[in-house]
């Protein structure tokens, strides 16, 4: 049965935990030299409407690392359904390659191209929601935590990141505190939503508008960009409301001394997060970028197998 990767709300903590299962299992066994076969004779498309580094790159390197073929959709057909219709795409799309990829702007994008595609639909990040971010964390928080129930800050934007993050903490049991400034706070639905979820598996979600008091138990720190893509005129503004939330020494100070520090990369530095703060020893933002590649071929692998 075919099965999609949109949002970390369709699937279940034990569904989540075999991906991130999957993910650390051939992290382990990887070989530069030896190709892996799960998407032997496979094909899969990559639309990005979006710019991208590390989504793009681990993708493609994990498609080839799995023994497939990758493609990326040229920039020149433009935005998704700026041509043709989502679905006349998704009906052309399914007859040709076996997963589509997409990094895009409004999640409605993406939820249409599913509904219409009969092959599997990766969602590489929308403006809702980043969750192939959030494995690739699930994975290091594994790798540095183990089992614990770990309480995880985040600083910053209610943003796609932030919603993606929550979500996977209230499925995992953690306790989730997001601080974000007057105006910019996680939306209702989604918050009380994860407070639901986060109940049920032991864990809590909660909200604050004090930094310093968001991150007073945390084992990590997280924060993202003010501004993310498509924002870009309201950098400046954002900037100045979104100060008292940088990740800096200061509020690293106000964090248990073990406490650790991530981001999703790309950095500003200097504005959300200080060069004292993402070069330190407290730093696992490269080793979550690492895990990205590990944790993207445990996606498709895992919807691969749901098709068969």
């Amino acid at each position: 049965m075919k099965r999609d990767f949109l949002t970390l709300l369709d699937y279940s903590s034990n569904e989540i935990r075999e991906i991130i299962d999957i993910a650390a299992d051939i992290k382990a066994k990887r070989s530069p030299d030896a190709l892996r076969d799960d998407l032997k004779g496979k094909s899969v498309v990559l639309i990005f409407d979006k710019p991208s580094l590390r989504t793009k790159l681990t993708f493609e390197t994990g498609i080839y690392e799995l023994g497939g073929n990758a493609m990326t959709m040229a920039d020149s057909n433009g935005r998704l359904g700026a041509r043709e219709s989502i679905a006349d795409i998704a009906h052309n799309l399914e007859r040709w390659v076996h997963m589509i990829v997409v990094r895009t702007f409004g999640h409605e994008i993406i939820e249409d191209l599913a509904k219409h595609a009969k092959v599997p639909v990766i969602n590489a990040l929308t403006d809702s929601f980043h969750p192939c971010q959030s494995l690739a964390l699930g994975l290091t928080l594994r790798e540095k935590f183990g089992d614990k129930k770990i309480t995880l800050a985040y600083l910053g934007d209610g943003n796609n990141v932030c919603v993606s993050h929550m979500n996977y903490a209230a499925k995992m049991g953690y306790n989730f505190v997001a601080a974000t400034p007057k105006g910019y706070e996680i939306p209702s639905d989604m918050l009380s939503n994860a407070q639901s979820e986060a109940a049920k598996n032991g864990g809590s979600t909660s909200t604050t508008y004090d930094p310093k008091e968001a991150v007073a138990n945390a084992d990590l720190v997280y924060t993202d960009v003010w501004a993310s893509m498509g924002q870009e005129s309201e950098a400046a503004e954002r900037k100045k409301i979104f100060m008292p939330f940088q990740v800096n020494e200061e509020i690293m100070g106000a964090a248990p001394k073990s406490a650790l520090f991530s981001h999703c990369l790309p950095a500003h530095r200097g504005d959300e997060v200080t060069d004292g703060v993402i070069d330190s020893s407290a730093s696992i933002v490269f080793d979550e970028a690492e895990n990205r590649l590990h944790a993207h071929k445990a996606v498709m692998i895992y919807l691969m197998r749901q098709g068969n």
